[in-house]
């Protein structure tokens, strides 16, 4: 599992030859990044101002779960390229052959598009529980919370790059509509949350300076 290497050798994953892992799962990851900073932001705060405990154990909750979703992904989305690579490898001899192997592709297709929508919309959750978390987290982790208000926006940005390259393959035009109508979501909500969030960011930042 990519998840049980070092970060050195999940780095090293990344710049091989081989494309599984790829922009995925390092999307998963920024993602997984910005979820436990945000986390670590939270800790540090109850450890500080334990007064502020009741307005920041939900988000404590929310992001925990949301951390390692993000995590999993990591490795689902490896899986999911995995599955279209080896559906394109199957034998295409026989009529029956061509068509069990068109099936599996669009099978695998469609797996290759819906786990990086999960991220992105995941992401949009952490993107909603940071608006929160920097109002009332300890403002010497403010400029934490900020990076990881970056790197949610990059892993959902990412997400949404993957789910478009696979959608240029599929044919079912129902998924296509709903996948598609999802995507556009997720674009106009992580902008207007990011914005608000940043903006935030910066007000304590120097208002802490």
């Amino acid at each position: 599992m990519l998840v049980e290497k070092s970060l050195r050798e999940f780095l090293q994953s990344l710049g091989s030859s081989d494309p599984v892992p790829g922009g995925g799962s390092a999307s998963a990851a920024a993602g997984a990044l910005a979820a436990n900073l945000l986390l670590m932001v939270v800790n540090l705060t109850l450890a500080r101002e334990p007064e502020k405990s009741e307005a920041l154990k939900p988000a404590h909750t929310q992001i925990t779960a949301l951390a390692e979703a993000c995590t999993r992904l990591v490795d689902k989305d490896a899986a999911a390229y995995q599955r279209v690579r080896d559906a394109y490898k199957l034998p295409k001899e026989r009529e029956d052959e061509k068509i069990k192997r068109s099936m599996e592709i669009q099978l695998a297709m469609r797996d290759a598009a819906t786990v990086p929508l999960d991220l992105a919309e995941r992401c949009i959750e952490l993107l909603e529980v940071a608006s929160d978390v920097v109002r009332l987290g300890r403002v010497s982790a403010i400029s934490d919370a900020g990076v990881a208000n970056f790197l949610a926006l990059a892993a959902i940005m990412g997400g949404v790059m993957n789910v478009e390259v696979n959608l240029a393959s599929i044919q079912d035009e129902d998924f296509l509509k709903d996948t598609q109508e999802r995507v556009a979501h997720v674009q106009d909500r992580s902008r207007e949350l990011f914005d608000r969030t940043q903006e935030t960011v910066l007000e304590r930042m120097n208002a802490g300076a």
